[in-house]
């Protein structure tokens, strides 16, 4: 009777300790809260693991979602709710308890080709009262809005935290800017913070001014890693696609050490990226037979590639050869311009490549599944620099000692 007492002791002692605890009084960054988002953001990819491929059937899926639920329980989140977007894959959880909601969003799943046509949708669309954001991002969040209003209520007492890694980043950004536009009339400080990892741009100048104005300003955190080249894409190109950093942005230097920024470099982190690729370190613990492999895995991709296209050029570009050939070249825009013949002798364009219902044209598939496998192929390294475990490593290293 006594060994059964003192179990359950020790039992309620491990489950109080395994609880997220939140601090009650939060001013602006907080370095617990941003550890407890990011081991969030990483749980919520399949299986908890970013570099994890995906689902293969739906019933793993809903398994998975049973034991997130459960996990969250054990964390103190006795609500637990989630969002599927079957047209864009797209998942949002919201785990929620007496005083905190927390909407997560996963970020790209590795094989997830919808994903990848998110990410490079790249063009500029407008956003109510807050300019140009990235439509990709724009459509997918669009996807699963009205679920996520569903469990949000315009004048909600509780504390709402938005996070996500990557693509999940540039979401939680996204539905905070939406918040202050929707809800505007009810709650002018629906949202306690945002908290992104590794997230790439969503936004121009005029975002970037409208955010900077709006409260979320001081409540936004964007985490970067030296050598993370997703932090910068889609990049600043003069009056071609102006994409700005928002927030405050949190920056993990080459020795794990975190440190305010107002801007990220693109130079900097890439050059870092390169350099970290062809260190000594690297070298000698894979050799440069890793980098000839790559090499060879890029050229290989790239002439099958080329040879694909090539093969698409000739089958349905024939008499409009010019016209389809810059139609290709504006793939990553999600609404292709229609190709109408010159004259009524001229014959329509042939299916192969009209755009495809539901998703993007069946060239850019093509195309985005040979950039998928090549990716995959290259894929420990990219990946490394990007990992949101990797993130939460230095978070923990640097709990409480944040050098602003």
């Amino acid at each position: 009777m006594f060994t059964k007492l003192v179990q359950a002791i020790k039992d309620k002692i491990a489950a109080r300790k395994a609880v997220m605890v939140f601090p009650r009084k939060i001013e602006k960054y907080n370095s617990q809260v941003a550890l407890h988002l990011a081991r969030l953001s990483h749980w919520a990819y399949p299986g908890g693991l970013c570099k994890n491929q995906g689902y293969k059937e739906k019933r793993e899926f809903l398994e998975d979602m049973e034991k997130k639920k459960k996990q969250a329980a054990a964390w103190g989140f006795k609500r637990f709710h989630y969002i599927y977007s079957e047209e864009k894959k797209i998942l949002v959880i919201i785990i929620r308890r007496r005083r905190d909601i927390i909407i997560c969003f996963r970020g790209t799943v590795i094989n997830s080709l919808l994903n990848w046509h998110t990410d490079f949708c790249a063009r500029l669309v407008h956003m109510k009262t807050f300019g140009g954001v990235h439509e990709g991002f724009n459509t997918a969040l669009d996807s699963v809005w009205e679920g996520i209003k569903i469990h949000i209520s315009p004048g909600e007492k509780k504390r709402v935290w938005l996070t996500g890694h990557s693509m999940g980043g540039a979401l939680a950004l996204l539905a905070g800017a939406r918040f202050v536009t929707e809800y505007k009339k009810f709650d002018q400080h629906l949202i306690t913070g945002i908290y992104g990892f590794g997230s790439p741009r969503v936004g121009d100048k005029a975002f970037e001014s409208a955010f900077k104005n709006s409260y979320l300003n001081d409540r936004c955190f964007m985490f970067a890693k030296y050598n993370d080249v997703i932090t910068v894409v889609p990049p600043f190109i003069k009056k071609i696609m102006e994409y700005r950093d928002v927030g405050n942005i949190k920056y993990f230097d080459r020795k794990g050490v975190l440190k305010s920024k107002k801007h990220l470099s693109e130079f900097k982190i890439v050059k870092n990226f390169l350099a970290g690729y062809f260190s000594k370190q690297r070298l000698s613990e894979f050799g440069w037979e890793t980098v000839v492999n790559d090499w060879k895995t890029f050229n290989h991709y790239f002439h099958k590639g080329f040879t694909e296209i090539k093969l698409a050029r000739s089958m349905s570009m024939s008499k409009q050869e010019s016209k389809h050939w810059h139609r290709f070249k504006q793939f990553f825009t999600k609404e292709l311009p229609a190709l109408e013949p010159e004259s009524e002798s001229e014959p329509e364009p042939q299916k192969n490549n009209e755009q495809t219902e539901g998703g993007p044209p069946k060239l850019l598939k093509m195309v985005m599944n040979l950039f998928i496998e090549l990716f995959v192929e290259l894929n420990p390294y990219v990946v490394n620099s990007h990992d949101i475990a990797v993130y939460i490593e230095n978070l923990e290293k640097n709990q409480n000692s944040f050098i602003p």
